[in-house]
């Protein structure tokens, strides 16, 4: 009962921090939608099942015209097969970042928030899933340097964070905080790669 008793207490004493940490995230990841030119009624719109399978395989790192598999570590680049451009134009760009917002806000962080819950296991669960999820289909598009400082950067920020989930009351918001800093700075660490190339491309 003195354990219960303490947990309970713990938790209520963390609540404020918890809410402010949970608003930062949702006005944060709102920025987000509104920068990337979408709101929040587009994750109601019916999807186009063409756009969402091309995604897909630009997620797998696949050609979306005929399947074949992308040979470079780079967002920019032609596929070898048929000469399909990779994010050819903004709109292109929009669309992928888009459809993983969209994955993030649905799928990514909910379940985040039901593993902060679990100790020390549902951590671990929650950077495998968002790994899977989210870290992969942008890393895979970044040349081996940037990749390597992206991957060493967010594994030191994560056993920071990690400290939180053994606190009680605290720790029930710490996978959606590394989810939400991860996402960032992996989404933003490609947009950079992405931008850099563009203008390599632009030079005479």
């Amino acid at each position: 009962m003195d354990r219960l008793s303490l947990i309970c207490k713990s938790i209520i004493s963390s609540l404020p921090f918890i809410i402010i940490v949970l608003t930062f995230i949702i006005a944060r990841s709102a920025y987000l939608m509104k920068k990337r030119r979408t709101g929040f009624s587009d994750w109601l719109l019916k999807e186009d099942r063409k756009e969402i399978n091309s995604l897909f395989a630009i997620e797998g790192k696949r050609c979306p015209e005929c399947n074949t598999a992308f040979a470079e570590s780079c967002p920019i680049q032609k596929c070898r097969k048929c000469g399909y451009e990779l994010m050819k134009t903004q709109d292109d760009v929009d669309a992928y970042l888009n459809f993983m917002h969209r994955r993030y806000l649905r799928q990514v962080i909910p379940v985040c928030i039901m593993l902060s819950f679990i100790p020390i296991l549902g951590f671990i669960a929650g950077i495998l899933f968002l790994r899977t999820m989210i870290i992969a289909p942008f890393a895979q598009y970044l040349p081996f340097g940037k990749r390597f400082r992206t991957k060493w950067t967010m594994r030191l920020l994560v056993i920071f964070l990690g400290i939180f989930q053994i606190l009680p009351g605290y720790g029930a918001i710490s996978v959606p905080l590394v989810a939400y800093l991860k996402y960032w700075f992996i989404s933003s660490t490609y947009l950079e790669t992405l931008e850099k190339k563009r203008k390599e491309l632009a030079q005479p």
